[in-house]
């Protein structure tokens, strides 16, 4: 089990923990998905690499559950189709 996966299946058992977008990064990375950091705002954006802009997340410091949340069922539901084709 890689990191990302480890730290996918911490953010799913506590995703009001103090994550950051370092934390997701990692998971990015993991699950094939691309993270943009914002050019001028705060909002970090997540690629599928053969879409578009898949999730937004305002990050000011540490990343709020609700997101976290989201982020985590876009991972899974994502998951088994990006490594297809």
């Amino acid at each position: 089990m890689g990191q990302g996966e480890k730290r996918l299946a911490r953010m799913r058992s506590n995703p009001k923990n103090d994550w950051t977008m370092d934390d997701v990064a990692v998971v990015c990375r993991e699950y094939g998905l691309d993270l943009e950091k914002p050019h001028r705002d705060s909002h970090w954006s997540v690629f599928n690499p053969r879409t578009k802009i898949i999730m937004t997340i305002p990050c000011h410091g540490r990343v709020k559950g609700f997101y976290i949340k989201r982020f985590v069922k876009l991972v899974d539901g994502s998951a088994g189709g990006l490594d297809d084709n």
